[in-house]
């Protein structure tokens, strides 16, 4: 005879707090992630929702030691003497609050992919998305294993902030950015870029605590005495944190690691453009190709020299250097003069060898005055192409200016002074270099 749990799961806490834990993640991506895109990528979509979950989870957790301390913990006896498995009951109570998490993360993606349809999937994009499965077992488990050891306030109070505080409060550290990889959630803003992919540290980091605490509940559910398990739980448990944070030791602060230059896909000549596969496969593709190709032939066209190779990398190809390819990196794909202006403002970066110079106050810094130049030579618009931010300082506190206001600091009005600004730049940075020689 095959025994059903006494209450009902539509009747339990766990069943209530779906909603909320799906209106969490939409919520953080509507209020927080929304306004700021990525590059449209699989594996840039399956990082981001990584950020809901820093409070989705919690709210499950919670809902499943409420859950689990008032439906099982008086039948503890009874079900530790092998009349039901516990596991079994607990994913009977708590099966809403995993799909909450799965819809709640279905309904990011869909969102994600309404704005713009993502390239093909890759390798990384299927290891996000093995950590946010374990991520959203391992805070159920927390929390139903809270709710066996401890009375249901206590369960549930420990679930929420223990869990919120373990999500935030890594990332609020300056001193010691890897730590923060342990936990997963730093993983969401990883790969923005297709330059970009998670560092394996940063994802086996989290499957380590995530396999651990899995461990940790599983003694909890078995064991016969809370003597034993209690401690074992938490030796089995701080083991796998030790460990995590030994591996993460040394990445950086979004968990995520340089793409190397091998895996670019190149295409024509002057320029050779060198994007990564998914990039090429990307919906914006075209716009990148033809805006690069209009923005070399320009500045050519003005005889200015620059490097006949554009590359989507941050890492110089083997044999390349600043001299024969400039590194875009980040493609901001918002039009064709943001593109412009993100490829001028790398040329003027990339050429740079003087050392950085103080400006006056009233003035822009002279790179910032030259990228713009350069983009208006490339056939950026004036008045698309301007600088994102630019603020004048004065006694430490910074007044943002108006478009007009950075027009008349730039004091670029026509395409001679583009000329003189864009052969000055280049100029002072080929005798800076060669100062360097003869040193």
């Amino acid at each position: 005879m095959r025994l059903h749990p006494v209450v009902p799961w539509w009747s339990t806490p766990a069943y209530w707090a779906s909603p909320v834990v799906i209106l969490a993640m939409v919520y953080v991506w509507v209020s927080i992630l929304q306004p700021f895109p990525p590059q449209p990528s699989w594996t840039a979509y399956v990082a981001r929702t990584t950020d809901g979950f820093m409070y989705a989870l919690p709210i499950a957790a919670a809902a499943a030691a409420w859950t689990i301390s008032t439906r099982m913990r008086k039948s503890t006896a009874v079900l530790r003497a092998g009349v039901r498995w516990p596991v079994r009951i607990v994913w009977e109570y708590t099966w809403p609050l995993f799909g909450a998490c799965a819809l709640g993360f279905i309904s990011v993606l869909a969102l994600q992919s309404a704005i713009a349809l993502p390239a093909p999937p890759n390798t990384s994009a299927a290891l996000l998305l093995v950590v946010a499965v374990v991520q959203t077992v391992t805070a159920i488990s927390i929390g139903a294993a809270l709710g066996m050891l401890l009375p249901a306030p206590l369960a549930t109070g420990l679930a929420l902030f223990g869990l919120l505080a373990w999500a935030v409060y890594p990332n609020t550290d300056p001193e010691n950015v890897s730590w923060r990889n342990i936990t997963g959630y730093a993983l969401f803003g990883c790969c923005d870029s297709f330059a970009y992919a998670p560092d394996w540290k940063a994802l086996l980091g989290p499957l380590l605590v995530g396999l651990a605490a899995i461990a940790a509940f599983l003694f909890t559910a078995g064991g016969t005495h809370r003597s034993v398990t209690a401690p074992s739980s938490a030796v089995v448990l701080s083991a796998g944190v030790i460990a995590a944070l030994t591996i993460v030791s040394g990445t950086g602060p979004t968990g995520a690691t340089a793409r190397t230059p091998s895996d670019l896909v190149c295409r024509g000549t002057d320029p050779s453009i060198c994007l990564f596969p998914e990039q090429w496969a990307s919906s914006n593709a075209t716009i990148i190709e033809a805006s690069f190709r209009d923005a070399y032939r320009s500045a050519t066209d003005h005889d200015i020299d620059i490097p006949s190779r554009v590359s989507g990398a941050i890492l110089h190809a083997d044999g390349r250097g600043p001299d024969s390819e400039t590194l875009v990196g980040v493609v901001d794909t918002a039009g064709r003069d943001t593109i412009i202006k993100t490829y001028a403002d790398a040329v003027i970066a990339s050429s740079r060898t003087c050392p950085e110079s103080d400006w006056a106050e009233g003035q822009l810094p002279p790179e910032t005055i030259s990228g713009y130049a350069l983009a208006m030579l490339m056939g950026g618009d004036a008045s698309g192409v301007l600088p994102d931010q630019a603020i004048s300082v004065n006694m430490e506190v910074g007044t943002a200016l108006s478009s007009q206001q950075v027009i008349d600091m730039l004091a670029i009005r026509s395409v001679n002074d583009a000329e003189s600004s864009a052969r000055g730049w280049f100029t002072a940075q080929a005798i800076c270099a060669d100062s360097d020689k003869d040193s």
